[in-house]
C-alpha cells in the first residue's frame, strides 16, 4: 500500500504535552515537518470555523477548549496505512486507525477533550494542510523533498482569512479543498482584466455552506435563497455565486453528473466535461435567459451543427430527455425562468418578488 501524508494539531492548551506527544509520534511514524502557527487572535474564531466547517463539534465553545495562542502542526508520513472503521463524530467510519488511535491516546493524554486534531484520510489531511499552510499535499511534499529535512517554517495567517491575494490563491485552495467547477466563462479567469457582461464567478459544488466557508464570502442579500457572494483580494472585489446540487439550478442528477465529471483546466481550476459544458451553457441561455447572448453564439458555433435557435432548442430538449434531467424552477428566485421553453407561466406575485430583487443584482 502506498504511503501518505498526514497531519496532528497540538492546540496551544495541550502543548504542555507536546515533549511527550512527538517523541512519541516519531515512533509511529515519519515526521515530515514541525511548525509553529499564530493566528491573529481577533480572527482565530472566524478560522476555526472556517477550518472545521461541519466538523465543529455542535455546542462547544471551541477557541476556549484549544486556546487562541500558537499551536503546533506535526506532519507525518504514515508508511503502512491500515483502514477500518471506528466510531466517529460522523457515525462509523473508515479511517486510517493508526492515525485515528494516535490521536484519540494523544486526547486521553490531555485530558480526554479535543485538544489534539488528527486527519483520518488523505481527504482531510489535503483540506487541512492548504488552510494551515496555503500549500497543497503536493507542494508542500515538493518542499519536503528539496529541503532535505524536517521543515520549521512557521505561519501566521490562513489563506484568505482577510482577504485573498488574488483569485488564483482561492481556487488554488479550493482545490484541495472542496468539489466543484466552474460553470462558464473561465476564459482567462485570473486575469485583473477579465471584467465583461459575464464578469461574476459561477461555481457549482455539493455544499453551498462548506464553499461559503472556503471562499470566506459574504453574502450580498439577506434572503437564504440567493446565492451571490462578496469576495475581497488585495487587487479587486469578486463576485461569486454559489449553485448547488439540489438548488434546482439545473435539475439534481444533471448538477451531480456534471460535478462527478469535472476536468482539471492547466490554468489551475475545475470546469465542467466537454459535453456537459456546452449544454449547460445551452441551457443557461435558453432557459435561464430572455436572449442569446452573442459571444455565447459564438461559443456555440464550435460544438453544435445547427445554430438557428429553434434547432438549439430541440437539440436541447432531446439531450435531457435522452439523460432523463428535467427543467426545474431554481430555489433562487432570481434567476428568470423562460416559460416559452419550459412552458411554465409565473405568477404575478412571484413575477413582481423578481423583479424587485433583479434591480439590485447585476445581469450576467
Amino acid at each position: 500500500m502506498n504511503s501518505e501524508l498526514h497531519l496532528f494539531i497540538i492546540w496551544a492548551n495541550a502543548r504542555y504535552k507536546q515533549s511527550e506527544i512527538i517523541k512519541d509520534i516519531s515512533s509511529r511514524f515519519r515526521i515530515v515537518g514541525i511548525h509553529s502557527i499564530t493566528w491573529d487572535k481577533s480572527r482565530f474564531s472566524g478560522n476555526i470555523t472556517r477550518f472545521y466547517g461541519e466538523n465543529l463539534p455542535p455546542y462547544s465553545n471551541k477557541v476556549k477548549l484549544c486556546g487562541n495562542d500558537t499551536f503546533v502542526l506535526v506532519t507525518v508520513i504514515d508508511e503502512n496505512p491500515l483502514y477500518r472503521p471506528r466510531l466517529t463524530s460522523k457515525g462509523s467510519k473508515s479511517v486510517n486507525v493508526n492515525m485515528f488511535d494516535s490521536k484519540e491516546m494523544y486526547r486521553l493524554w490531555t485530558g480526554g477533550g479535543h485538544m489534539i486534531h488528527g486527519t483520518n484520510d488523505e481527504k482531510e489531511t489535503r483540506h487541512d494542510l492548504v488552510l494551515l499552510t496555503g500549500y497543497s499535499v503536493d507542494d508542500y511534499l515538493k518542499m519536503a523533498t528539496e529541503n532535505g529535512a524536517i521543515l520549521e517554517q512557521s505561519f501566521f495567517e490562513m489563506p484568505g482569512e482577510d482577504k485573498w491575494k488574488e483569485v488564483k490563491q482561492l481556487f488554488y485552495v479550493l482545490n484541495e479543498t472542496i468539489p466543484y467547477v466552474v460553470l462558464r466563462n473561465f476564459d482567462d479567469l485570473f486575469s485583473p482584466d477579465n471584467h465583461s457582461l459575464h464578469a461574476d464567478i459561477d461555481i457549482l459544488t455539493d455544499n453551498r455552506d462548506l464553499a461559503r466557508l472556503m471562499i470566506n464570502g459574504k453574502p450580498v442579500f439577506r434572503s437564504e435563497r440567493r446565492v451571490r457572494h462578496r469576495v475581497n483580494t488585495e487587487k479587486e472585489v469578486c463576485y461569486f455565486d454559489i449553485r448547488y446540487v439540489g438548488d434546482d439550478y439545473y435539475c439534481k442528477k444533471w448538477e451531480e453528473d456534471i460535478l462527478n465529471s469535472k476536468v482539471y483546466d492547466q490554468s489551475g481550476f475545475y470546469r465542467p466535461s466537454e459535453t456537459n459544458y456546452y449544454f449547460s451553457l445551452l441551457y443557461h441561455a435558453l432557459v435561464q435567459k430572455t436572449f442569446i447572448a452573442e459571444d455565447y453564439k459564438n461559443k456555440f458555433k464550435s460544438f453544435f451543427s445547427e445554430l438557428d435557435e429553434d434547432a438549439l432548442r430541440d437539440t436541447l430538449l432531446e439531450y435531457l430527455k435522452q439523460n432523463h434531467y428535467s427543467m426545474n424552477e431554481p430555489v433562487d428566485y432570481s434567476v428568470y425562468f423562460n416559460p416559452q421553453i419550459t412552458g411554465k407561466s409565473m405568477s404575478l406575485v412571484k413575477f413582481c418578488n423578481k423583479a424587485v430583487h433583479c434591480l439590485f443584482s447585476s445581469s450576467k
